[in-house]
């Protein structure tokens, strides 16, 4: 199977900075880029010719198969700000995990499934669908 890189990925990457790159993530051409601090986030729906697709991102701790999905944003602007400015966020959200304490695995993965820790002073500020630690339906359990 080929998969094909748009020239519009291409330029995307480019415009966006050296902190990025492509790769071929379940079969579909993505920006990726690591944060050095266990997180990194991948940047799905930029290879497509289609103007109404927006970019989803979606924030992972750990490198392969034992990496955990740990939030994910939807609906970005499929430009080089727009989507740099939302990784952004990721970064300072990954790095306020890591402050209180969620640097491993087992604390990450206990935390979204227990979802009784906020880090402290977090507000999302993008339009997020699945939001572990924003999830208003369990609060009251």
């Amino acid at each position: 199977m080929m998969i094909r890189i748009l020239p519009k990925l291409k330029r995307l990457e480019k415009e966006i900075g050296d902190k990025y790159r492509i790769c071929i993530i379940d079969f579909e051409p993505c920006l990726y880029r690591t944060f050095g601090n266990g997180f990194n986030v991948e940047v799905s729906g930029c290879n497509t010719n289609n103007r109404k697709t927006k970019a989803s991102l979606y924030l992972w701790f750990g490198e392969g198969i034992s990496s955990i999905q740990v939030k994910s944003v939807h609906d970005i602007e499929r430009t080089a700000n727009a989507i740099d400015k939302a990784v952004e966020e990721l970064y300072t959200y990954s790095q306020s995990l890591l402050e209180q304490g969620y640097n491993n695995r087992d604390k990450i993965f206990d935390m979204i499934w227990s979802n009784k820790h906020k880090p402290q002073n977090y507000e999302p500020k993008a339009k997020c669908i699945y939001d572990p630690l924003n999830d208003k339906e369990n609060e009251n359990e």
